[in-house]
């Protein structure tokens, strides 16, 4: 039976630590999500350690072990997860608030990584506004012990010569998916057990007795300081851009292995600091704590509308969530640990029941959409605006040539007019459509979401980089095929954050990393340059081939999800943050408007800037009840058509009656 070593305690503190700053983020702790990873070896040791230690002695039973994990993870989470459904109830306008129905249902369930794995779409929330996704971890554990428990006593029972070949060939296999995954399909990586699994993995091999013990006090004080740095430095150096989990994820498990392995059986330093009672009163805390942090930084993003918290705000949250989670720990986890407190029998029906519960009211929220009755018709008819990108999404993004494109403009006209571009160019959609319209010409319409025009350049950020390279080819074809009936190509995108790399402040993703498609090119360089030579290819081709070519300049980035803010500020009386200015704007934007000036003059081709268009000088975003953009850089349906489309009639084309006038 493993004994009790407080150090453990403390390497939890050192796990959650880092978490909670991370998403606090407070600055320092880029890396700070392998504290995840690092939970994920120490679960690893200890449950292994608990069910070997019972089948040695004869003692060990499933229901028990079950009984165990209800008692451990079950009180604290419904508690969070009955808090964050009255604090969504209040806060979370319609859509957001069947999200979060989902996700509980999920979680109540521990499948919620699937489900944030299939809902982390491109146009899906961003996930730093969803109350319950820090659940996931919890589901890859509960998952992985759904089959461990069987796996072991099966071979430490009957096949304990095969047990170091299985768990090396599981951790083996896990990690090589893993590594390959990370590339291939990162989403999937990230969340999925298979790909997870070999952190637990590590865990395990220690708990059985599958790693060499290490001989010799020296040799044990320097794998455990060596197993801290390691932490460290994946807590300190990676970031958002890091490539992970895959290969980069062995730094933290691999140092949290070091530090367990050195303290087996002998007690080193790092073992004596980590065994402090500040640092073990976090580790006994920290499963509460990592509950509670995310869903308060959650919904005060959401009133917010940032990522960006203000520091006292989000040191405040941070204080909150320890205070909750030493409230947590002393009243609901440890009571419920306690077998003379509450039976095993209550324990099963008390779970039988929440589960119940949040299945029950998660699948009411989800039937009745939200339950949009609960807000006022104002503030529906604003957060309607987010909805628009749906259309964008099921009938016109990612579609190729060959799978027949949408037609926009005036009914009956042939295409004369090609728009290709982003998700930015499917927000211009409407907008356009009242230009051509007016001029009596129609377009077919080609939007790859994060997917701009760039000929020999891909984004090594997104997950479907080779989607879009085979996409852009494929309209570059095209557009030179069909010379004669099209002879205008407009090309829009989201100029600034190809040309910076850098999102907007506030703004959720990863950092947008161009790089070419050669081998040499394939490290990443100066986004600017990579951004300039692909567009300035892609006008270039066009070009030779007679098209005229026409770039729509950037749409202001608004730096806070408009529909979702506009309504909840106005349904709970807070002012709004402040607008962006044009100059704002421009500041943003001039890197990107260097470079489009430059090609335009270089290749002969027109520029038409938006934003002086939209902003004067302030960059608006509702016109009476209704919002102007679909969340914080596109443009609505409403904005494209009532206000940019009517300011794009004659700028382009000439209007309807000259236009009549030739014929059409």
């Amino acid at each position: 039976m493993q004994r009790y070593r407080p150090d453990i305690d403390g390497l939890r503190a050192l796990a959650i630590l880092p978490v909670v700053l991370f998403h606090a983020r407070i600055p320092g702790f880029s890396g700070g999500y392998v504290g995840v990873d690092v939970f994920f070896v120490i679960s690893g040791f200890l449950i292994a350690g608990i069910i070997a230690g019972e089948i040695e002695e004869g003692r060990f039973t499933v229901a028990r072990f079950y009984e165990r994990r209800a008692r451990r993870i079950l009180p604290a989470l419904f508690t969070v997860i009955a808090v964050s459904f009255a604090l969504a109830w209040v806060v979370a306008l319609p859509e957001a608030f069947t999200d979060f129905a989902r996700s509980a249902t999920a979680t109540a369930l521990f499948v919620s990584n699937l489900y944030f794995w299939q809902a982390s779409d491109y146009f899906s929330a961003a996930a730093e506004y969803r109350p319950l996704l820090h659940t996931w971890s919890l589901a890859v554990e509960e998952q992985f012990y759904i089959f461990f428990p069987w796996f072991l006593v099966l071979l430490l029972r009957w096949r304990r010569a095969w047990l170091a070949g299985a768990v090396a060939l599981g951790f083996a296999v896990s990690l090589a998916a893993s590594i390959y995954g990370t590339a291939a399909a990162p989403s999937a990586t990230f969340y999925l057990l298979p790909t997870r699994g070999w952190e637990l993995l590590c865990g395990v091999a220690l708990a059985i007795n599958l790693v060499p013990a290490l001989r010799g006090q020296r040799r044990r004080e320097a794998a455990a300081i060596a197993g801290v740095a390691m932490i460290a430095l994946a807590v300190f150096a990676y970031d958002a851009a890091t490539p992970f989990p895959g290969a980069a994820a062995l730094l933290p498990c691999l140092g949290t292995a070091l530090v367990i392995h050195a303290g087996t059986g002998a007690e080193t330093r790092v073992a004596r600091l980590l065994s402090q009672r500040w640092l073990v009163f976090i580790g006994l805390i920290s499963y509460s704590l990592y509950l509670w942090h995310w869903p308060l930084l959650a919904f005060l993003r959401q009133g917010y509308g940032s990522l960006d918290l203000p520091y006292a705000v989000a040191l405040a949250a941070v204080a909150l969530s320890f205070l909750l989670a030493a409230f947590s720990w002393h009243f609901i986890e440890r009571p419920f640990r306690q077998r003379g407190c509450i039976s095993g029998a209550r324990i099963f029906a008390y779970a039988g029941g929440g589960t119940a519960a949040v299945l029950a009211s998660g699948l009411l929220v989800a039937a009745f959409q939200g339950v949009p009755s609960r807000i006022d018709a104002t503030a529906r008819t604003i957060a309607a605006a987010a909805e628009d990108r749906e259309q964008i999404r099921q009938r016109c993004m990612n579609r190729l040539p060959a799978d027949g494109l949408c037609v926009i403009g005036r009914e009956g006209a042939a295409p004369s007019v090609l728009l290709w571009g982003d998700s930015h160019a499917g927000a211009l959609m409407s907008a356009l459509d009242v230009a051509l319209d007016a001029s009596g010409l129609a377009a077919e319409v080609a939007p790859h979401s994060a997917c701009a025009p760039l000929f020999g350049v891909r984004r090594a950020d997104a997950f479907d980089a080779e989607d879009c390279l085979r996409f852009n080819d494929a309209l570059a074809k095209m557009a030179v095929a069909r010379t004669g009936e099209i002879d205008t190509v407009i090309l829009a995108g989201r100029w600034p954050l190809n040309a910076s790399g850098e999102r907007a402040p506030g703004e959720a993703g990863a950092p947008a990393t161009l790089v070419g498609l050669d081998a040499a090119d394939s490290i990443p360089q100066d986004n600017g340059a990579m951004f300039s030579r692909g567009l300035e290819a892609t006008v270039a081709h066009l070009r030779a081939h007679g098209l005229r070519v026409v770039i729509l300049g950037g749409v202001p980035e608004i730096g806070w999800d408009v529909p979702s803010l506009l309504a909840s500020r106005r349904r709970l009386g807070i002012p709004l943050p402040p607008l962006p200015t044009l100059e704002e704007v421009k500041g943003r934007h001039a890197a990107a408007d260097r470079i489009l000036a430059q090609i335009v003059e270089r290749q002969g081709a027109e520029l038409i800037p938006l934003a002086p268009l939209l902003c004067r000088p302030t960059c608006p975003v509702l016109d009476g009840n209704r919002a102007l953009y679909a969340d914080d850089d596109h443009l609505s349906i409403y904005g494209g058509r009532e206000v940019l489309g009517p300011l794009l009639v004659g700028r382009i084309w000439p209007k309807a009656e000259s236009a009549e006038a030739r014929g059409n």
